[in-house]
C-alpha cells in the first residue's frame, strides 16, 4: 500500500513538471514568433530544455502506469536531476540573458505571464521531484529535521532575490554612478543581505546531517538565523517595495523578497513551537509507542487449524 502511494505520488509530481514545461514551451515559441525573431543561443537553449523537460516529465508520469516501463523507474533520479538542472539553467538565461519574460527598460515588470509563472513551477516542481527521490532512496535524509526542505527553499528565494537586485543594481547604471541614489544603496543591502541568509540557511542545511542526534543545540541554531532571517528580510522588504522602489512592481524582486521573508517567519516560529512544545507531549507519544509494541509482542500467533478427524465405526482401526 505504501508503495503504490509513494508511485502515485511520483506520478503527480512528473504530471504537474509536465504541463507547467509544456505551458512555458508554448508561451516561449509564441513570444519568440511575435517579438524575438533572432534565434540567439539562448534562445534556442530556452526551446530545448523546455521541450526536453515537457518530454522526460511526461514519460516518467506513463512509466509509473505501466509495469512494462518499471526498468525506466531504475534511472528516475538521474532524469529527475537532469529535469532540474535544464530548469535552473533555463530560469537564470531566461531572466538574465533575453528580456522575454520581463520588460527589457524594467527588468521587474512581467510581460508575458505564462512564460514567467509556469517557468518557475517547472523549477519549483522539478525540485520536489528530486527532493522526493533523495528522500525515498539515500538513507542520508533519514531523520532530518522537519524543517530541512523549508531551509532550502530559503536557500532559493534568497539567491533569486540577489540575482534580480543585481540586475536592477546593473541597468541603474550604480556601478558608474559618482554619487550612489537610494536605489541603489537599497539594491547593495539586499544583495548583502540575501548572501548573509543564504550562506546561513546552506549552513543550517549542512549541520543537520551532522547533527542528527544534538536536536538542543540544533533547534537552537534554526532559532537564531531564523531570527537574522525574519530581521535582514524584514528591512529589505521595507525599502525594496515601498513606492517608486525597485520591488514595487510585480516581478522576480517584489515575489522572492516577500518570500523569503514569509519563510524566515515559518522558519522561526516552527521552531518556537518545537523548543517549547510541552515535553508531557513527547513522552505520551513515546508511550504509545511503546506500548503498541509490548502489545504486538504479547499478542499470541494464530493457531493453526487442526486437522479433522473421521469417525471410525467400532471395531475397526484408524489408519
Amino acid at each position: 500500500m505504501g508503495e503504490a502511494k509513494n508511485k502515485q505520488e511520483h506520478q503527480n509530481l512528473w504530471l504537474v513538471v509536465a504541463i507547467s514545461s509544456a505551458v512555458a514551451l508554448a508561451a516561449l515559441v509564441s513570444e519568440i514568433r511575435a517579438n524575438y525573431p533572432e534565434k540567439t543561443p539562448s534562445v534556442k537553449y530556452l526551446v530545448s530544455a523546455t521541450a526536453i523537460t515537457t518530454g522526460v516529465a511526461a514519460l516518467y508520469a506513463l512509466f509509473h502506469s505501466f509495469k512494462a516501463f518499471a526498468f525506466m523507474l531504475k534511472i528516475e533520479a538521474f532524469f529527475a536531476f537532469s529535469n532540474l538542472v535544464l530548469w535552473v539553467l533555463a530560469i537564470a538565461v531566461l531572466f538574465h540573458k533575453t528580456d522575454l519574460a520581463t520588460s527589457d527598460t524594467a527588468p521587474n515588470t512581467v510581460t508575458n505571464a505564462n512564460l514567467y509563472y509556469f517557468s518557475w513551477l517547472g523549477l519549483i516542481f522539478s525540485c520536489l521531484v528530486f527532493g522526493k527521490m533523495l528522500d525515498d532512496k539515500h538513507p542520508w535524509f533519514e531523520n532530518l529535521t522537519s524543517r530541512f526542505n523549508m531551509w532550502g527553499l530559503l536557500v532559493l528565494t534568497s539567491i533569486v532575490s540577489m540575482a534580480s537586485g543585481t540586475n536592477w543594481w546593473r541597468d541603474s547604471s550604480c556601478k558608474s554612478a559618482t554619487t550612489k541614489t537610494t536605489t541603489c544603496q537599497n539594491l547593495e543591502l539586499a544583495f548583502a543581505f540575501g548572501a548573509i541568509v543564504a550562506g546561513l540557511s546552506l549552513i543550517t542545511m549542512m549541520a543537520a546531517f551532522c547533527m542528527k542526534e544534538r536536536k538542543n543545540i540544533m533547534i537552537m541554531w534554526e532559532a537564531f538565523v531564523a531570527v537574522v532571517g525574519v530581521v535582514l528580510w524584514a528591512s529589505a522588504t521595507r525599502r525594496l517595495t515601498q513606492p517608486n522602489a525597485p520591488a514595487s512592481t510585480i516581478g522576480n524582486l517584489y515575489y522572492f523578497t516577500w518570500l523569503s521573508l514569509l519563510v524566515s517567519i515559518m522558519l522561526l516560529w516552527d521552531t518556537i513551537v518545537e523548543k517549547f512544545k510541552p515535553a508531557c507531549d513527547s513522552d505520551t507519544e513515546a508511550a504509545e509507542v511503546v506500548n503498541e509494541e509490548m502489545e504486538a509482542k504479547s499478542t499470541p500467533p494464530p493457531e493453526a487449524a487442526m486437522p479433522e478427524t473421521q469417525a471410525v465405526p467400532v471395531g475397526e482401526t484408524q489408519v
